[in-house]
């Protein structure tokens, strides 16, 4: 999933919008959205490859993993191992390599979207490209830093997530008409959708944040953003920090509804069911397609 092409929106200025004629989408200021394609599987296991190498390069120089010898070929042949072998793990470590996007689904474009309600299925979003590839993170604490859906974890860093959302279904059943009125159509919405993140309960290696789109009338897909460090990583993430930015609403985006008790999350985007979509949170989304953002913090385990 590391392929792909980047969509800069610190280009586009800050809540810039792009409007065409059929959908208006919104990106977030400084984001690089990367599309999984049709070989998204096989292009994590290489963008995992690469990050495990970074891993191993940044370990050398901070002395978390010895230099290669010379004088011994033992320390020759350690040297030249895989890149997973750099990162030292128990026999009972539990490593996360669940990343990706999915169901395999029926894939659509701009110009022919589907003809029925359904979440993050078209590949050629003149802003977004690929949508089932819609979970991306970046360092909040590096400013240069951009969204992509492998990052290096930072002990004790706050992260922000970008989670994009869209019905993909034909403007031309947007509405209907009654008595020469257009109203909504209730069977073009995507009802009662919602967001919700999976963030692991343990500390892990190579942990995934994970977002699933789900809908009474549509199927339950998903996409994730890696993490990777040489050491065991756990999430938190940060209370009242998710925002929902949709069309019609103010620069900012508005506040995801969740309640909070004794620092446990009751109701909301990481609990079950999720979090309500749709401009007014009520989990009708028409073709207002939009981005959530929320923070987590990393934190190695000891």
């Amino acid at each position: 999933m590391a392929a792909g092409r980047d969509i800069k929106g610190s280009a586009l200025g800050d809540n810039s919008r792009v409007t065409y004629v059929e959908k208006q989408y919104v990106v977030p200021p400084g984001a690089s959205v990367r599309w999984a394609g049709a070989r998204g599987r096989g292009a994590l296991l290489v963008g995992m490859f690469a990050s495990l190498c970074v891993v191993a390069l940044v370990g050398v120089q901070q002395g978390w993993l010895p230099r290669a010898g010379g004088a011994s070929g033992a320390a020759a042949s350690a040297s030249t191992a895989p890149p997973h072998a750099a990162v030292s793990t128990s026999p009972e470590a539990r490593i996360d390599n669940s990343g990706g996007w999915g169901p395999g689904r029926k894939t659509f474009t701009m110009q022919k979207p589907a003809s029925y309600p359904v979440f993050n299925s078209i590949t050629d979003n003149r802003v977004h490209g690929d949508e089932r590839n819609f979970v991306q993170c970046r360092d909040k604490q590096d400013g240069n830093e951009r969204y992509a859906d492998q990052v290096i974890a930072n002990d004790g860093h706050h992260y922000r997530c970008y989670f994009f959302f869209n019905n993909d279904i034909t403007p031309a059943f947007d509405t209907r008409v009654v008595d020469g009125k257009e109203y909504p159509n209730p069977a073009a919405a995507l009802q009662g959708s919602r967001a919700r993140v999976l963030l692991p309960p343990e500390a892990l290696y190579n942990p995934a944040v994970r977002g699933l789109l789900s809908a009474e009338n549509s199927i339950t897909v998903w996409d994730s953003c890696n993490f990777v460090a040489p050491r065991r990583i756990r999430f938190t993430y940060v209370p009242g920090s998710a925002r929902m930015h949709v069309k019609g609403v103010a620069n900012g985006g508005v506040p995801l509804k969740e309640t909070q008790e004794a620092g446990v999350m009751k109701s909301g985007l990481t609990v079950a069911p999720g979090a309500l979509l749709g401009d007014r949170q009520d989990g009708f989304l028409f073709q207002n397609g939009g981005f959530l953002i929320f923070e987590i913090k990393v934190a190695y385990a000891s």
